[in-house]
């Protein structure tokens, strides 16, 4: 009796995950809170990593999220991106911009945000803007609850906890 050898990987993947891509894509979910996110982006892509399946995104992506009421809270854009939807991890890349309701502007080239733990992150360059302050640094990390940050290496223009 002769063995077959396994197909190769990339064979797997091709045989066992139709993968899909669609163009001019809009999401909308709601998480059990109440709050809504939508996700648009101008192709989407359904790929693998291991046995991690994911959505890549390019061209204008945009994820905005929503209170219950439907005031926004947040909203991101970016030039590419990757959701990983089992794990809540929203990967965003070039030209990130978010701003969130309480006017506060972030900018950088790579940001993940992981909703389950209220958590942004962006380990390169950054750049903070809110109505008072102008900062500039690396290595944020921004809480979306509280709505508090870390960033090393800062330099800018700092409101004074006295005023």
């Amino acid at each position: 009796a002769s063995r077959q050898s396994p197909p190769p990987e990339w064979m797997e993947q091709r045989l066992y995950i139709p993968p899909y891509e669609a163009k001019g894509y809009q999401l909308n979910w709601q998480d059990t809170s109440g709050e809504r996110f939508v996700l648009y982006g101008d192709k989407v892509v359904r790929s693998r990593q291991q046995d991690t399946l994911f959505w890549y995104l390019e061209g204008s992506v945009k994820i905005i999220h929503l209170a219950q009421g439907g005031d926004t809270i947040h909203t991101l854009k970016c030039e590419r991106g990757k959701v990983f939807i089992e794990k809540g991890i929203f990967i965003a890349e070039e030209k990130v911009r978010l701003i969130t309701a309480d006017s506060l502007m972030l900018e950088t080239d790579y940001l993940e945000w992981e909703q389950a733990r209220n958590l942004l992150t962006a380990p390169g360059w950054v750049r903070l803007q809110t109505p008072r302050e102008r900062v500039f640094g690396e290595g944020l990390e921004y809480n979306t609850q509280n709505r508090n940050y870390k960033i090393r290496r800062t330099r800018g223009t700092f409101q004074s906890p006295m005023l």
